[in-house]
């Protein structure tokens, strides 16, 4: 197991949203626009850059985001003989 600390981890769940809607070529704004139409919610282009900051973006959320922009988020046993993947 890597010994990742808490920024670290923030800062990869950062990276890996910028990159998803990057390559879709949406962008943030775009994004949390669609967002809040298909949950009802309002939340706020300045909200959603401050809690990426912050690291509290939920799973729920980045499962919704990844599922819009076509994604999906699979854990991989590491620790397995046979790297099982599982597609959440």
């Amino acid at each position: 197991m890597i010994n990742k600390t808490k920024n670290d981890r923030i800062n990869q769940v950062k990276y890996l949203l910028r990159k998803v809607i990057a390559k879709r070529g949406a962008t943030a704004i775009s994004v949390v626009k669609k967002m809040s139409e298909l949950h009802n919610r309002n939340p706020k282009q300045a909200s959603f850059s401050a809690r990426q900051t912050r690291g509290t973006i939920t799973v729920v959320e980045l499962i919704e985001i990844l599922d819009y922009l076509g994604f999906q988020l699979a854990t991989i046993d590491t620790l397995s003989e046979n790297k099982d993947i599982e597609i959440l």
